[in-house]
């Protein structure tokens, strides 16, 4: 039995982990490119950012507030108090006074502020001058902030996941359940039971459940297969010990309802022998059905000459007999099933004829091998029609043979089939059995 608790940690567990990882690996991979460019290649901001001084003037002129000025570049001190205050103004200024190299960048909060500025000395008119370049470290001052969202974000992001997960959880745990009591009922053979039905439109769920119903139908029909087969050995077998019984017993005491002792006895050994066919018949539809297929490539043109051969007599006495087999036909199958088709059929054309049969084989263009049958004897009903080729169903004259059902099963293993077509008169069944290997054709050229 599968348990809730084993679906759970089976199903979601995994997806729920992988999915906190990825939001994870997201959120640090955009931290790490934020890092990276702010505190790593601040020196390259001020190629784009900087406000020199006339856009500075220009600003004023608007009425641009210098809280919302991103930076300015200037050789005034002056300038930077008017852009930012004095305090600011006086550190930078001692910074210029103190130090050592010709440029520099500083990185500091004043004020308040994060700042990102650098001092250089550069020359004007023959002598040096400070200059200054003071920028709004925007970056730094925003990054707790971006920290915090990124963090709300995976926080709501594994919220989310937690709740769908476990929303689909509970889906495919409620489906799997209805699966599994199924399967429960069909392993004990409970088949009167309703198939389950899909509640979601989930596709794997929809495949398991076909395949469930699939085997179900299945298995109903091998139960129904093995009730006929039960019919049809205890309603074949029964008249035949019923009739040696009481001939047998007639005999025991000297009474012979039909002229003598051995009349009598011949009558129990014909009953005999119909009993030994019907076994023969059984046990060739099993052994036929469950066998695996030996394929080798043959002459399906010479086996038609030898079974025509075999069947000469019972051939002879048709009076009307047409056949046209294209002569060199080969095919990959089973040598011995494919003959036992071809008997079966026969002998079934044999059976119901008038006066005509009619044997036609060739190869069509999608490299399969058609055989056409037809007889002038009485047509098939439409109500017999589609029961023709199931076992032990009864036939169109109350026969209860396995011939065509033989003949159908073995088709289906070769991916083949067989119709009864539709005719004014007579009956008509038309095989078809895919060649199957490409060498098949290559020999037919070869013998042409």
């Amino acid at each position: 039995m599968i348990r809730k608790e084993a679906i759970n940690q089976r199903f979601y567990k995994n997806f729920f982990i992988i999915s906190v990882i990825l939001a994870f690996a997201i959120a640090a991979a955009s931290l790490c490119i934020i890092y990276y460019w702010s505190f790593y290649h601040y020196n390259h901001i001020f190629e784009d950012r900087i406000i020199d001084e006339e856009n500075l003037k220009y600003a004023a002129e608007m009425g641009i507030k210098n809280e919302w000025l991103l930076g300015v570049s200037t050789d005034s001190i002056d300038v930077l108090e008017a852009t930012y205050n004095e305090e600011t103004r006086d550190h930078i200024y001692q910074q210029a006074l103190n130090q050592q190299e010709i440029e520099k960048f500083y990185r500091e909060k004043i004020d308040n502020k994060e700042l990102i500025y650098c001092i250089s000395l550069t020359p004007k008119n023959g002598e040096f001058f400070y200059k200054y370049s003071v920028i709004r470290d925007l970056y730094h001052e925003v990054f707790p902030y971006i920290v915090g969202s990124l963090a709300a974000f995976v926080i709501l992001l594994v919220f989310i996941l937690y709740f769908y997960f476990r929303f689909i959880e509970r889906q495919f745990s409620s489906e799997l359940a209805k699966l599994q009591a199924y399967a429960h009922k069909l392993e004990n053979l409970a088949l009167n039971t309703e198939p389950v039905k899909p509640c979601n439109n989930n596709n794997l769920i929809d495949a398991l459940e076909n395949s469930f119903y699939e085997m179900h139908i299945k298995l109903l029909k091998k139960e129904q297969l093995q009730k006929s087969s039960l019919q049809y050995i205890s309603h074949e077998m029964k008249s035949p010990i019923m009739i040696i019984e009481s001939y047998a017993v007639s005999a025991k005491e000297k009474i012979y309802p039909i002229g003598t002792l051995d009349d009598s006895l011949n009558i129990i050994l014909e009953q005999t022998t119909r009993m030994k066919e019907k076994v023969s018949s059984l046990l060739q539809y099993v052994t036929l059905s469950t066998k695996e297929i030996q394929k080798e490539i043959f002459s399906l043109s010479d086996m038609f000459d030898t079974i025509f051969a075999d069947y000469h007599t019972q051939i002879h006495m048709v009076k009307y007999v047409h056949f046209h087999i294209h002569p060199y036909l080969n095919i990959f199958a089973d040598r011995h099933k494919i003959r036992v088709v071809l008997e079966n059929i026969l002998e079934n054309q044999l059976k119901y004829k008038d006066s005509q049969i009619a044997i036609r084989a060739y190869q069509n263009q999608k490299d399969q091998i058609i055989i056409l049958f037809y007889n002038d004897g009485a047509s098939i009903g439409p109500e017999l029609k589609n029961q023709i080729f199931t076992p032990f169903a009864k036939g169109y004259n109350g026969s209860n043979g396995l011939g065509l059902s033989i003949t159908k099963t073995i088709l289906l293993q070769h991916q083949g089939d067989i119709e009864l077509l539709s005719t004014r008169k007579g009956t008509l069944f038309r095989i078809t059995i895919p060649m199957s290997i490409s060498s098949c054709c290559s020999i037919d050229s070869g013998k042409s």
